[in-house]
C-alpha cells in the first residue's frame, strides 16, 4: 500500500479514538499516496491535516456512533459494515451529483 502505516491501537484506547486514527491513516496518509502515485503533486491541504491529526475527527466520531447505536439494536459486524459503506456511497454519489462552486 503506498503511503500507509500502522496504526498503532491500544486494547484499552477508546473506541472513538480509535475509530479517528483508522481515519487519519487511511483517509489522510493512504489517500494521499494514492493521488501523489497518481500523479498528482500539488497541494493536498485537506488530506495534509487529515493525516496529521491536526483535523479529520467529525467523520469517523459520527460513524462510529452510529455503529455503536447499531450494535446496540443487535446488528452484526458485517451488517454495520454494508450500513457504512452504503453510507459513504450515497455521500460520495450526492457530492458527485452536485456543482461543484455549490457544495
Amino acid at each position: 500500500m503506498v503511503g500507509a502505516r500502522m496504526v498503532a491501537m491500544g486494547p484499552k484506547e477508546p473506541a472513538l479514538t480509535r475509530a479517528c486514527k483508522v481515519w487519519q491513516c487511511r483517509a489522510g496518509v493512504y489517500t494521499r499516496g494514492v493521488v501523489r502515485q497518481e500523479g498528482y503533486h500539488g497541494p493536498l491541504p485537506t488530506l495534509d491535516e487529515i493525516a496529521s491529526g491536526r483535523r479529520g475527527t467529525a467523520a469517523p466520531k459520527g460513524m462510529a456512533m452510529w455503529a455503536r447505536e447499531l450494535y446496540g439494536l443487535g446488528a452484526s459486524r458485517d451488517e454495520v459494515a454494508e450500513r457504512l459503506a452504503e453510507m459513504a456511497r450515497l455521500i460520495a454519489h450526492a457530492v458527485h451529483d452536485t456543482p461543484h462552486d455549490a457544495a
